[in-house]
């Protein structure tokens, strides 16, 4: 997917108009409010990759600061805050299970004699 970017059209009005239009329905969640720091991030690396403006992608990040905290700041407040949403997608400590364990073994058995069969084949 190929995206042009514009610093001087990529504006703090066009960028809040964008998450206003998410937020359209009124309804806020955690996966929307998530959604716009990937939205964000994404731009970021798509500018930086042309044009390699490390200003304007500091600019992007004040964007996304400056409209959750006017817009979405009293929702995450309701939710009981950042602290919950950290409680509430809590990752799953999987290590301990002895599934993971076994299939990460075989993984690395696999990856193993993949690598030396082609060790093999370019040293031949």
């Amino acid at each position: 997917m190929q995206l042009n970017i514009n610093s001087e059209i990529v504006s703090r009005k066009t960028i809040h108009a964008i998450f206003d239009a998410m937020f359209k329905d009124g309804v806020y969640s955690w996966g929307r409010i998530v959604v716009l720091y990937v939205f964000t991030a994404r731009l970021a690396k798509c500018y930086h990759e042309q044009k390699s403006n490390k200003a304007f992608i500091k600019i992007l990040s004040t964007y996304v600061g400056d409209y959750i905290a006017r817009d979405c700041a009293l929702w995450i407040k309701n939710q009981g805050g950042w602290t919950n949403f950290c409680d509430q997608f809590k990752a799953t400590d999987t290590v301990k299970e002895p599934s993971f364990n076994a299939m990460a073994m075989l993984g690395l058995c696999l990856g193993g004699l993949v690598l030396y069969h082609m060790w093999r084949l370019l040293n031949q």
